[in-house]
């Protein structure tokens, strides 16, 4: 990376590379990366429920001239593989997102110029989503990247609900299956227990992982997440792995309860095996909690990125503490003293 880098060249480095605290690259980290649009709201031109929102995440995501986002990241992964000798045909998959927008009055655009399309019907709603898979397969192949891979889309709602429409269930059916059509997999991203979570496979999501967000709230006991792990193993999903926002790391009042919630979720992964199902990673906006835990000066703080790195890859482990001294114990009850000869072992 002598070419000058930028700053999302470099912020993007610490999730595709595993960089050890001395800036070494060591091994490749995550496996693939999602682009997610923030939503602005319901108003204004980069609004999600019109297309002029859609079209800015298009061409902010994949069409962007100035090194951001995928052009930055083809860029990066290209410099990876040739520090980590991955290979020329080594691509690194990507997902976007395809909208969602639940009926309602708003009109959202023309689409192919012509007519308007509103939201007021399932058609419509459908007529979007097939529009912009369309436009992201074509801006993809036309930026040509050579060192990434589109291989699906994510949904951009985390249920499946009859409150939402009518017919939630049969819209949902006719997004994945297009998605499918077109060769392309969906994943989904249900929050805890949420409507429809138990159904993913049967409304053709070829993933999905739920959230155990429940960890952020005060009533949170760690018994509460082999509860949630029972109910992914019963249902076939994956975990969402979340750490509070970067800030909540960067406040002595708020830091140690937020490290160890993020503990609590690898800790808990590993002891009853949710570290072997598929999962993603929500670490905040900016940079993120993990880039902060990689670059920071404070021992404790890298250790939590060392740790998703052995998360990721499946060898973190945490066994129970124990010490190691050869010695003799000496026990004494009223009047007689016993010496006994004791090992105790250490490891963590």
């Amino acid at each position: 990376g002598s070419r000058g880098l930028g700053d999302v060249y470099k912020r993007q480095l610490p999730y595709i590379a595993y960089v050890d605290k001395n800036k070494n690259l060591l091994d490749t980290m995550f496996d693939s990366a999602l682009f997610l649009p923030l939503n602005p709201g319901t108003d204004g031109e980069h609004s999600l429920m019109k297309q002029s929102g859609w079209e800015h995440y298009l061409e902010n995501t994949i069409g962007a001239a100035e090194d951001i986002n995928m052009t930055a990241l083809d860029r990066l992964v290209g410099d990876i593989k040739a520090e980590l000798d991955l290979g020329d045909d080594f691509q690194f998959p990507v997902l976007m997102t395809v909208p969602y927008t639940s009926p309602s009055t708003a009109v959202f655009g023309t689409l192919d110029g012509s007519a308007s399309v509103s939201l007021d019907t399932l058609e419509g709603c459908e007529a979007v989503v097939e529009w912009f898979v369309d436009e992201s397969i074509a801006a993809f192949e036309d930026a040509d990247f050579q060192n990434l891979k589109l291989v699906g889309f994510y949904w951009y709602r985390e249920e499946v609900n009859s409150a939402d429409s009518a017919d939630e269930d049969g819209f949902t059916r006719q997004a994945t299956a297009l998605l499918h059509e077109k060769g392309h997999k969906l994943l989904f991203d249900p929050f805890f227990t949420s409507a429809g979570f138990e159904r993913w496979s049967e409304l053709g999501f070829d993933g999905a992982v739920m959230q155990p967000n429940l960890v952020f709230n005060d009533y949170f006991e760690t018994e509460m997440l082999e509860e949630f792990t029972e109910i992914i193993r019963k249902y076939g999903l994956g975990v969402e792995i979340e750490t509070a926002e970067p800030g909540s790391f960067r406040s002595a009042a708020t830091r140690d309860r937020s490290a160890l919630l993020y503990e609590q979720y690898l800790y808990y992964g590993w002891k009853y095996g949710y570290m072997d199902t598929l999962h993603t990673f929500y670490q905040g906006a900016g940079p993120g909690s993990l880039y902060d835990f990689c670059h920071s000066n404070d021992a404790y703080m890298r250790s939590l990125y060392d740790k998703t790195y052995r998360f990721i890859k499946g060898t973190y482990e945490m066994p129970a503490p124990s010490l190691s001294v050869e010695s003799t114990l000496s026990v004494e009850a009223g009047s007689k003293r016993v010496r006994l000869p004791v090992t105790l072992n250490c490891g963590c």
